[in-house]
């Protein structure tokens, strides 16, 4: 078989995008591939980390900043100008790309301007239906629109017909191009004969400033806590680096084999509504509390949807207090059934 040579292109946009893309580095890489991965900031840094072998490229960074309680939707329409812009200035980094690693495939992980005319092009996303209010039919409006430059859309989730999606209705998909659900997309495997140690696992990610103001809510509740808990900060820098204080252990980040098995050794996990940290506790069947980034509709969205189906419950950041979701989460069955159901 000849290899080919493909680009994988994830988001920065906290770790959520890469990490995803780390199960689709090892299929290609399995495959025989040469993989060339794209992309700037924290999420180059963990994939430079995850796979220090292969060849990386920098992409012009979005550099968006984050509301602190605003509508994402309606801060990104006020940014439009400045993400044409970086869009534009990745496409044309992209043509560079292609010619230097002569491209046989480039796999964009929601990064709009990683596609090319001369080399089939698929962009994953699990919002291929946007709910985000008033917003939503304008902001539906703009993906499908850079959606249709790329030759297939490939859907981190099962279909909603077979009553496992875990989207519900933001991976509902009506653009006309060609789409597959590929099924939920982990860094994870599930271990059966893991026991867990009774753990509870906070982990704090995203984009400044919440991922701090979330950090420092954790770090003044923490102390009330009688289980042992384990904090990763979702900080990545040069090494890792870990500290403890009674029965709170702090690391600044961990890699995934690191923060597989903690998330293994939980009773329950605490944690942004990302989907992307959805998928791995899908995976690993676990038990989750959920805070939603304040403003981001995705993840206010999807917090809601896996309340209603009774997998987990939900705070918003403001109202969180850590005593009351260890006691919550008892009422709710986490992805235990979920993923007992698939089997």
């Amino acid at each position: 078989m000849v290899s080919k040579n493909v680009l994988i292109a994830p988001l920065n946009w906290g770790l959520g995008h890469a990490s995803r893309c780390v199960p689709i580095i090892k299929q290609q890489l399995t495959e025989n591939n040469n993989v060339i991965i794209a992309s700037d900031g924290e999420s180059l840094s963990f994939l430079r980390k995850e796979f220090p072998n292969l060849e990386y490229e920098i992409l012009p960074s979005y550099t968006i900043n984050y509301p602190t309680n605003k509508n994402l939707i309606w801060h990104l329409l006020k940014m439009s100008s400045r993400i044409l812009k970086t869009i534009d200035k990745e496409n044309k980094v992209l043509d560079t790309l292609v010619d230097k690693y002569n491209l046989d495939l480039i796999i964009s992980d929601n990064r709009f301007g990683m596609y090319h005319k001369g080399v089939f092009s698929v962009y994953i996303t699990h919002q291929t239906n946007i709910q985000a209010g008033k917003f939503s039919r304008i902001a539906n409006k703009v993906h499908n629109y850079y959606m249709k430059r790329f030759n297939e859309v490939w859907i981190p989730d099962y279909s909603k017909e077979t009553n496992l999606s875990l989207a519900g209705e933001l991976s509902i998909y009506k653009g006309g191009l060609i789409s597959k659900y590929i099924g939920p997309l982990s860094r994870f495997k599930k271990n059966d004969l893991n026991k867990t140690k009774g753990e509870i696992l906070v982990i704090i990610s995203g984009p400044e400033p919440q991922r701090t103001i979330f950090e420092e809510i954790i770090n003044k509740q923490v102390e009330t806590v009688k289980e042992e808990v384990v904090i990763v900060r979702g900080v990545v820098e040069g090494e890792i680096k870990v500290s403890k204080n009674n029965n709170v252990t702090t690391y600044n980040y961990l890699l995934s084999d690191d923060i597989e098995q903690k998330i293994n050794d939980s009773n329950l996990v605490i944690s942004r509504s990302g989907y992307s940290t959805i998928m791995d506790l899908y995976t690993l069947g676990k038990k989750a509390f959920f805070v939603p980034t304040p403003g981001q509709t995705e993840q206010e969205y999807l917090a809601k949807h896996l309340k209603n189906i009774k997998i987990a419950n939900f705070e918003k950041q403001e109202k969180f207090n850590l005593n009351n979701a260890i006691l919550n989460s008892e009422s709710y069955t986490g992805f235990i059934n979920k993923l007992a159901e698939k089997k």
